[in-house]
Formats: C-alpha cells, structure tokens, sequence
C-alpha cells in the first residue's frame, strides 16, 4: 500500500500466497479487501500494517472446478461492500456458471444478500446515485448490457443492451455513460455511449 503523492516506497507489502491471483481491493469499513481470483474467499488485511485479520468465506457460491467462484471486481457503497463473482467452470473451458453480486457486511465479515447477474460480470461504482453499475455478457435469460443493481430496492434491471461488446470498463455520470469493451472478434475494442435513461447504446469508435 503506498500514500497518495509518495510512490518512493510503499507504506507495507503482503505476500498474498501462490496463485491468489489478486483482483481488486477496496476499504470497508476498518478493513482492506483484497478479492482473490484464485480462491474461495476475500482477504481481510489491516490498513496500518497490511497483516491477514480474516478471510470472507464464499465457498457457497462454488462454480464447480474446485478452486472457486472467482471473486473480481468490487465496490463500497454506503458501508456495504458489494463484489462480482465471475464463477467460471476452468475445468470445463472456462464455461460459465453465471455471474454473482454479493453484498457483504464489512464489519460482521459476511455476505448479507445476493443476486445473480448475467455472466462474466464486472462492478462500476455509479457517482451520485444509490445504486452500482454491472457489465455483464447474456447469460440464459439475461442479455448482455449494463444492469444496475439497487441495494435500497433489492433489485437488479437491464438499462442498456450491448449484445455485440464484451464491457470490461465503465465510468458514468448523470444518466450518462461511457463503456470499453471487447468486439466480437476479440481482436478489437469498441467505445460505446450509453444513455442510462433510455436504454439507448451508440458505439462511437472500434479500435
């Protein structure tokens, strides 16, 4: 962990172990987050010196291959920690189980609620308003687009379709958005403009 404007040295480093495969990390509460690609929980680490104070058990949320539901992406939302579960079955060509948005109590080291969201998923963090951005590809029923998933309401909703782009990136303001994805020949990006307020999705660019 380094302190913003001093990039000389870092405050502390932690090994994480073999094959952690460390994802991203938020603060929550006293508490730093790490998710773990390649385990079946989040780390808990303290911010003054980086040491293990816990982990956050997801192993009820296994995909099947034995390693576990691929935590990834994750955002603090009013005291809240919400994380993406990607759950893809690596020992099946990494098919997918559909995707997974737990939120978790960051004090009591819980997971409080779920819900399933498409497939592959990634969080963005939504300024100004109370819900959270996932990018998720079309799993079974669920189309691929942009969902935003409301902790107040319980609920999860479509607001844009984007059927021929992968999203990996997001960054929103208002009922505007702006997306980075893979092309379908995932040999190119696409730049997509989003409207969250009619649904309505314009690729601007494919790179």
């Amino acid at each position: 962990m380094y302190r913003p404007g001093s990039w000389l040295a870092p405050v502390w480093e932690q090994e994480l172990g073999d094959r952690a495969n460390p994802h991203d990390a938020q603060v929550c509460g006293p508490h730093l987050f790490v998710s773990l690609y390649g385990r079946d929980h989040i780390g808990v680490y303290a911010l003054a010196d980086g040491s293990l104070t816990g982990t956050l058990d997801l192993s009820n949320y296994a995909d099947g291959d034995g390693v576990g539901p691929e935590p990834s992406s994750m955002v603090e939302l009013d005291g809240k920690l919400y994380a993406g579960l990607q759950r893809l079955k690596r020992h099946e060509g990494w098919s997918d189980a559909g995707g997974q948005v737990v939120e978790i109590d960051c004090t009591a080291l819980e997971v409080t609620r779920d819900w399933a969201v498409g497939a592959n998923l990634h969080l963005f963090p939504w300024p100004g308003e109370d819900r959270l951005l996932v990018a998720a590809e079309a799993f079974e029923a669920d189309p691929s687009g942009l969902y935003a998933l409301s902790p107040s309401e319980g609920t999860v909703s479509l607001l844009a379709e984007s059927s021929e782009t992968q999203l990996t990136a997001v960054a929103a303001q208002g009922d505007r958005a702006i997306g980075i994805g893979l092309a379908p020949d995932l040999a190119h990006h696409d730049i997509l403009c989003f409207d969250l307020s009619t649904g309505v999705a314009n690729r601007i660019e494919r790179t």
